[in-house]
């Protein structure tokens, strides 16, 4: 019987842990971002995110910048998602980039590596993740008198971040947010991104019909605790909107029906909080599911490429949210 006890005892101790609340406070608070000129901003670019770029990293997984020469009127943060890296947007950056605006493609920490199955991924935390679009803000005020965002899958939630706590984001385009597992229930989040941040790491290695169609420079062993951190970015998000109004005012939301890699109703219900604290509309498209578009419906270099069907759709919806601001 003492036998029993003790190991209902040990039982009740480990749920405990498992289940204890997940801290987000420090992830809802958007840190001083320096205010800095066109030549600083270049130059802590290339002293920071480009100087940390050497061998390990794979050549056209470096980070980005498409600079005119001097501060435009607006400049273009874009977010890869997780296991990928800035070539996924490379395309799309020059898009905006012709347009006549200043254009960054940072690589996220951890990723882009020459060693397509190493481990790294899974040391991602979400407070290094919070700094890196910090960072990143930093260096698009220095290169646009109007900052704009946008965000694909581990991207998307880098963005929504953005949307929700930062007032000098003019508009974000938010796509497919990585904030769930598929078809997880929205009650339920929580309690899976508890479980995969405090059980053992697992890797989800590309199958080789996956990596057939992949571009050849995403990442081969994804990780648990790295989407769990993901997630829990989302958790903070989440927690914000229900209490408060995003700071940006100009947002639109883009699901895709036919992902199976995030959660949908996930990304609805975020819509919903949005929409039911601001005064301001925010836009919403869902690509139908009879498109059969994959969840990286951005980058150009997949086996399928997309870019001429979905490129004019994020085109006209964030032409649309500049225009408001004129």
């Amino acid at each position: 019987m003492v036998f029993l006890w003790a190991g209902l005892a040990l039982i009740i101790l480990v749920l405990a842990w498992l289940l204890r609340p997940l801290a987000t406070c420090k992830l809802s608070i958007l840190n001083p971002v320096p205010e800095l000129s066109y030549e600083e901003a270049v130059a802590r670019f290339q002293a920071g995110m480009a100087a940390k770029e050497g061998v390990e990293i794979l050549a056209p997984c470096h980070s980005i910048l498409l600079a005119h020469g001097h501060k435009t009127e607006r400049s273009v943060l874009l977010l890869h998602g997780l296991t990928n890296c800035p070539r996924q947007f490379e395309k799309l950056g020059q898009t905006f980039f012709n347009m006549g605006y200043n254009v960054l493609v940072p690589r996220m920490p951890r990723h882009g590596m020459a060693d397509r199955l190493n481990g790294d991924l899974k040391h991602i935390k979400a407070e290094d993740l919070k700094a890196f679009t910090e960072e990143s803000l930093a260096i698009m005020q220095g290169l646009g008198e109007k900052v704009s965002v946008i965000g694909l899958s581990g991207g998307g939630v880098l963005a929504m971040w953005l949307a929700q706590f930062c007032s000098a984001i003019e508009a974000a385009l938010v796509i497919s947010p990585s904030l769930g597992l598929y078809r997880s229930n929205v009650p339920l989040n929580g309690l899976y991104t508890k479980l995969f941040l405090r059980l053992p790491n697992i890797y989800n290695l590309r199958t080789p019909e996956n990596l057939l169609i992949a571009p050849p420079y995403v990442q081969i062993k994804n990780s648990s605790w790295a989407a769990a951190q993901f997630f829990r970015l989302g958790i903070a998000v989440f927690r914000a909107a229900r209490k408060h109004a995003p700071a940006c005012q100009n947002i639109a939301v883009v699901s895709n029906a036919s992902d199976i890699i995030i959660n949908n109703a996930l990304i609805h219900h975020l819509e919903e909080l949005w929409q039911t604290r601001a005064t301001w509309p925010v836009v919403t498209y869902e690509f139908p599911a009879e498109a059969k578009l994959p969840h990286d419906l951005i980058d150009p270099n997949a086996k399928a490429d997309h870019s001429a069907e979905v490129y004019p759709v994020l085109l006209d919806l964030i032409e649309k949210a500049w225009n408001k601001t004129r």
